[in-house]
């Protein structure tokens, strides 16, 4: 009879829950195979596996309820029955899949939430952008996110930055301005956001490709 080693589970489970959090799938996978050659060397019985394979599902359970909500639909963490020749195999194939459902389920989560937080933050800059000290900072904090995550999630969300959707939304404004109304350069640039109009020309230009000036000409001339 095989010696069965004394192998610490828990800790190999821990391993599994932090790659479901990350939705890493490769190193999931790999946790796994730890998982399933500890529980063959350890030679325990299939009740035990099956009570070890509770546990963690469990435990995966209330990782994506605390992600996610309490309000999310979790997988069936009915398993299977197989018989004694194929029940590791089986075993594991069906925690793998209980695993990659999860990590579904918290992306679908995360990505409803980014658009949720992107929607929050693009409405607060329309509605601030004449702001000419609005800034990052001052978004993230409206939108209760940190500056590192919100600028990635930003960026998927709207295919911007920051400041590039800042400037759009300012130069949209500014060519409305200069095509409806007579105001003068310094007004329409404060009333966009600009402190210094000359500063103002500058982005203009680069953003549209002329000046000021030059927009409200050619667009008269055409009118």
């Amino acid at each position: 009879r095989k010696q069965a080693q004394s192998i610490d589970l828990t800790s190999l489970e821990d391993e599994i829950v932090r790659q479901v959090r990350l939705q890493d799938e490769h190193k999931l996978n790999a946790a796994i195979a730890q998982l399933v050659q500890a529980v063959r060397l350890s030679f325990q019985s299939k009740t035990d596996t099956q009570f070890e394979w509770a546990r963690l599902t469990s435990r995966l359970a209330g990782a994506v309820s605390s992600e996610a909500g309490a309000d999310v639909t979790l997988p069936d963490q009915t398993m299977p029955q197989p018989d004694d020749q194929n029940f590791l195999r089986a075993m594991s194939d069906w925690l793998s899949l209980y695993c990659l459902t999860c990590i579904g389920i918290l992306k679908g989560r995360r990505n409803q939430e980014n658009r949720r937080l992107s929607l929050v933050a693009t409405g607060y800059i329309r509605e601030h952008f004449a702001d000419s000290q609005l800034s990052l900072l001052e978004v993230c904090n409206h939108a209760a996110v940190s500056l590192s995550h919100f600028s990635q999630l930003f960026k998927e969300e709207t295919g911007k930055t920051f400041i590039e959707y800042l400037t759009e939304i300012r130069m949209e404004r500014a060519r409305e301005l200069l095509r409806n109304s007579d105001r003068m350069l310094y007004d329409i640039a404060e009333m966009v956001g600009y402190e210094n109009p000359a500063y103002f020309t500058v982005a203009f230009k680069k953003h549209v490709g002329i000046g000021p000036r030059e927009y409200r000409k050619q667009y008269r001339q055409g009118s």
